[in-house]
């Protein structure tokens, strides 16, 4: 085998670093998020108008109608099941106190 010839490498030209994100300085922050109001919401013209009720109690989960592997984080606020040791093969359920007519 016939040794290599030695190939010249190219010169890199000094090449400006960029600034990083964090490093920039914002040109314009952007505007802050508007609450939408539900009179600013454009409404369905066919839509029926709503006789019921508005609800009144908050949404919850009761531990006692949940399945084993149903964990409640975020102050009972969001339900998660467990993924460990086969618990995955199992369907998580819960029910809640208010249910949704059709």
């Amino acid at each position: 085998m016939a040794p290599k010839k030695a190939q010249k490498t190219p010169v890199a030209e000094p090449v400006e670093e960029k600034k990083r994100k964090a490093e920039e300085t914002p040109e314009e922050e952007p505007a802050a998020k508007k609450e939408v109001k539900p009179e600013d919401l454009e409404p369905e013209k066919d839509a029926p108008a709503d006789k019921r009720p508005a609800m009144t109690e908050a949404v919850g989960f009761n531990a006692a109608d949940t399945t084993l592997n149903v964990v409640p984080t975020l102050g009972g606020k969001l339900l998660m099941s467990i993924n460990e040791g086969g618990m995955q093969y199992l369907i998580a359920g819960a029910r809640a106190n208010v249910g949704v007519k059709a």
